[in-house]
């Protein structure tokens, strides 16, 4: 039979054990749940890259567009270069001084 210090030990032991063991389960629990949100907010900033590209690559398009001179449709293009060429005869018959 085991002596009474001995089994108190033993119990003493068991203790420390089972504590050890819930402080264990409740970190594994804290990190899953910390990985959890991590996961979501990486997920959530993939997203918003993949519309950031998505809107840059629209812009970048608008952009390419314009240079070629097919971003306005021809008959908006050739009322723009009227306006233009009668703002210009404007301006040159006020700085003629006429």
């Amino acid at each position: 039979m085991i002596d009474g210090n001995r089994y108190r030990a033993l119990l003493d032991r068991l203790e420390d054990l089972e504590s050890a063991s819930e402080r264990w389960r409740a970190w594994v629990v804290e990190n899953a749940e910390r990985r959890e949100r991590a996961d979501a907010e990486l997920a959530e900033a993939r997203r918003e890259i993949e519309a950031l590209k998505s809107a840059l690559r629209e812009r970048d398009d608008t952009i390419a567009a314009m240079e070629n001179g097919s971003g306005i449709p021809p008959e908006e293009r050739e009322k723009l270069k009227e306006r233009i060429t009668e703002l210009i005869d404007r301006v040159d018959y006020h700085l003629s001084g006429s």
